[in-house]
């Protein structure tokens, strides 16, 4: 089934860009460590820059900053980028520049984002790991 919906989009722009970030500090490291294992091997400092993009390691994950933007991503394994919950993604949109949060306008009620997110899960665009939605991850595209 191919639905789509400002929550879908929105996935797919905090994806894609927790890909490049996730990928920036991979190359720091050699490729059979993860960047949480190599954090714990202190492989890659805590916290630093790349690029102009600020980053900060934490728990299960990495905080980054850049141009007005931030995100935060939770790894999984192999440093696996495509979990999220509702709160990162409101972060994520709400750390915009007004132009481009202008597209996802809908989006700044959590209650409408919430409403998406569970109309894709329903759909199967999306997968609920375990009973929560305070991890959910992508399926199929950019994985």
């Amino acid at each position: 089934m191919n639905i789509k919906n400002d929550a879908h989009s929105l996935i797919l722009d905090y994806v894609s860009t927790s890909k490049y970030l996730i990928n920036l500090l991979k190359e720091m490291l050699p490729s059979d460590v993860s960047i949480l294992r190599g954090r714990v091997l202190k492989l890659i400092p805590a916290q630093g820059e790349i690029d102009g993009i600020k980053y900060e390691i934490h728990g299960k994950g990495c905080y980054f900053e850049f141009a007005n933007w931030h995100v935060d991503i939770d790894m999984g394994i192999n440093d696996c980028y495509n979990c999220f919950d509702s709160w990162k993604l409101f972060d994520f949109l709400n750390s915009m520049d007004s132009q481009k949060r202008e597209k996802f306008k809908k989006l700044e009620d959590v209650d409408i984002l919430n409403s998406q997110i569970q109309e894709l899960i329903a759909n199967g665009v999306i997968l609920k790991n375990g009973n929560s939605t305070a991890n959910l991850s992508l399926v199929g595209a950019l994985v």
